[in-house]
């Protein structure tokens, strides 16, 4: 597991704010909106928004009045919130839950001998942390587990699927965008190494969401071995160099619209699943093999109740007004 990130605070120690919230805050403002921040005194990213008789607080840009503790706990443990969701009748993965691989030996072997391949990670993690796909025996599971065991929560293993990793938005319980996103990659240009050309794709990265990096690790080295490359080859021009196994955008993965593309049925698989869990606005992680396919023909992987959704305005091919929509959910 990754360390937790040090607070994000400026040169005077005063906590900034999220780059969601600084979107919030510059819809706001655009729009006439009172704001009020609170960062400074309350020492968290904390923000106070009026219009009229009408007022919000809204914690870095993702946490909202409408969140409940008992609809982000339900979110917050996968395993607990799959096993709401196949009540609903919506197609998961299959997956085990345990604290030690030695507890739930027989049923993660079951599991393998099932599906030929895993993906073990921690119950509640976030941005791709501790995740590691492609497990196929148990040796690997618990060569894995070992690195990761100090979430105390405990761990998931999963049925590996296969498909685009779709990313869909929900405003008011309805659906309001949707992207694709794709893991982090560089295509060459005949002149520019690959550790060149990753440093100008880190540079547009963080300067879409300074949180966001594509920093070439061993998980993209390994990568870049199957690929036959080192980060000082010159890739030929038009090449594709995959960089990362992940699809987060945290770290430099691609979103790319497909709102357009979605199945009709959609709109109401995100209905129930505010309805089963008693959300408002949250993400929807799929994987399909198609956007355009029924949502029966994939597997939700997971719900988020505090989504960062900054993706969605500048996902490639159509941008969303996520901001403009959200303070209207909140301030009507």
């Amino acid at each position: 597991m990754s360390p937790a990130p040090a607070p994000d605070v400026d040169a005077g120690g005063r906590q900034r704010l999220d780059p969601n919230q600084q979107a919030l805050v510059a819809r706001a403002r655009a729009l006439g909106i009172e704001t009020v921040d609170l960062s400074g005194d309350w020492g968290c990213d904390a923000v106070r928004y009026r219009k009229g008789d009408r007022e919000a607080l809204v914690f870095m840009g993702q946490q909202f009045p409408s969140l409940t503790a008992h609809g982000a706990t339900l979110c917050d443990h996968k395993h607990a919130c799959k096993a709401l969701l196949a009540d609903a009748g919506l197609r998961v993965p299959e997956g085990v839950f345990f604290f030690s691989p030695d507890g739930a030996r027989a049923a993660l072997q079951a599991l393998l001998d099932r599906h030929g391949r895993v993906v073990v990670k921690p119950v509640d993690g976030m941005h791709g942390d501790g995740i590691r796909t492609g497990i196929v025996d148990m040796d690997a599971l618990v060569a894995h587990w070992r690195t990761i065991r100090s979430c105390r929560a405990g761990f998931l293993a999963e049925q590996q699927v296969e498909g685009d990793d779709l990313r869909i938005q929900a405003i008011g319980g309805r659906l309001v965008a949707a992207c694709r996103r794709e893991p982090a990659s560089v295509v060459g240009d005949g002149r520019q190494t690959i550790a060149a050309l990753s440093a100008a794709r880190d540079a547009v990265c963080r300067a879409q969401n300074p949180l966001n990096r594509l920093i070439l690790d061993d998980d993209s080295r390994a990568l870049l071995a199957d690929q036959g490359l080192h980060p000082d080859d010159v890739p030929a021009a038009g090449r594709a160099v995959r960089l990362k196994s992940l699809t987060n955008i945290s770290m430099g993965g691609r979103p790319v619209d497909v709102t357009d593309r979605l199945h009709a049925a959609w709109p109401s698989v995100v209905e129930t699943i505010a309805r089963v869990l008693g959300l408002s606005i949250f993400s929807v992680d799929v994987l399909t093999a198609d956007p355009g396919l029924p949502p029966d023909a994939g597997h939700v992987i997971e719900v988020n109740a505090r989504p960062e959704w900054l993706h969605h305005t500048f996902s490639e091919g159509r941008q969303h007004d996520i901001a403009g929509m959200i303070l209207a959910e909140l301030l009507g």
